[in-house]
């Protein structure tokens, strides 16, 4: 017996969260940025590396390489040792020093979010791809657009997600990603409902969509499609 279900139906808790997700998804990759931001996650090593190699190799046409702070001190734990110095050296091997800032220590993705901000404006910059795990991507990402309407501020961000096996294990928790999502999409609704909110809402995403389709990176996208 076949089930009929109609393609417009009532919202729910997990249609917000796939929203959000395929909203994000929507933008394209391909698209020239003024700036590329890495937050190196819980000593996710391999995100460093993988934007590192973009950025040498000139993959866009970024002038700034921005990697927020690490948070194993707040874990109690020792990690991968993110410093100015530390990626010029082997894994990293970073030949191409100008532009690039590192902050070495932040409490969470809300202080990431906080210092990426503050260098895109005080650089005057106006879009940045974000280099990130894919199970982090959406909530940092919305993190950062709460964080830049408290200033006041829009940046075009361009989800960069690095590329790598959902299976691999995350060295500060020690779990896969998969194990991970459920707590990203818990920690996305109760961080956008509290009373000063560190996360953007899926009505914000999406007014802050219709607003980044109309910037010059994507018009072009835009444009082809109509």
């Amino acid at each position: 017996m076949s089930i009929k279900i109609s393609r417009a139906v009532e919202t729910d808790a997990a249609s917000v969260a796939a929203s959000l997700c395929i909203g994000i998804l929507s933008i394209p990759r391909s698209v020239n940025v003024d700036a590329m931001v890495v937050p190196p996650g819980e000593g996710e090593n391999w995100r460093l590396l993988a934007a590192i190699r973009d950025w040498e190799e000139h993959v866009s046409q970024a002038r700034f390489l921005l990697i927020t702070g690490d948070n194993w001190v707040v874990a109690g734990k020792n990690g991968p040792d993110f410093t100015t110095e530390s990626i010029c050296m082997a894994p990293y091997n970073l030949a191409r020093k100008d532009g690039v800032l590192v902050r070495e220590y932040d409490d969470n993705t809300a202080t990431q979010a906080v210092w990426a901000a503050e260098n895109m404006r005080d650089l005057n910059l106006s879009s940045f791809s974000l280099h990130v795990s894919p199970y982090h991507l959406v909530r940092w990402y919305l993190t950062f657009i709460k964080t830049a309407e408290k200033m006041g501020k829009r940046f075009a961000v361009i989800p960069a997600p690095t590329p790598s096996s959902m299976d691999r294990i995350v060295p500060l928790s020690g779990l896969t990603p998969w194990d991970l999502v459920a707590g990203e999409i818990r920690r996305i609704k109760a961080y956008s409902e509290k009373e000063n909110p560190d996360v953007a809402t899926l009505p914000e995403l999406q007014e802050y969509l219709t607003w980044l389709w109309e910037q010059p990176a994507l018009r072009s996208y835009k444009e082809r499609a109509e």
